[in-house]
């Protein structure tokens, strides 16, 4: 059996870890998406998320949530696209996070998105490094040159 190496500068463990938290990712917005979608009246139901129908339609929620997982899963991270998807991820679940907080002061659910954005901001930042390092201009005047420029 060949022996496999990853990209320089990538052991094959992160790329795991990357592929695991994209997929925790989606999921968790699928998990979000499903119940808003099937039951738009939720906020109706339960104080703590009253404030989300005031911001916009619960069902919108549900859709943007949908959007950002399917993106997420069918797009690579690494193309611009991909980076804009991982980008869009992050800001929904920071935006749920700021709703549970100012619905009803839901510090559980506040936590738990707001911990979910900062795994998409960082799945975020990984790919715009691993996109730049391939970028030529990038080669040249910050990798070659470094930060003090020369």
């Amino acid at each position: 059996m060949p022996d496999r190496k990853p990209p320089p500068g990538e052991p094959m463990f992160w790329r795991g870890v990357a592929w695991g938290v994209r997929a925790l990712l989606v999921a968790v917005h699928l998990l979000f998406a499903l119940p808003a979608l099937l039951r738009p009246n939720i906020p109706l139901l339960f104080v703590g998320y009253a404030k989300f129908d005031d911001v916009m339609p619960f069902a919108y929620w549900g859709l943007a949530s949908l959007l950002a997982a399917f993106l997420l899963w069918l797009i690579p991270t690494r193309l611009p696209w991909g980076l804009l998807t991982t980008l869009f991820s992050a800001t929904v679940f920071f935006s749920i996070g700021a709703t549970f907080y100012l619905g009803a002061g839901l510090l559980p659910g506040t936590a738990l998105f707001f911990g979910f954005g900062f795994a998409a901001g960082a799945l975020f930042t990984r790919s715009l490094w691993l996109y730049a390092i391939r970028v030529r201009w990038f080669q040249k005047h910050v990798l070659e040159k470094g930060v003090k420029g020369g």
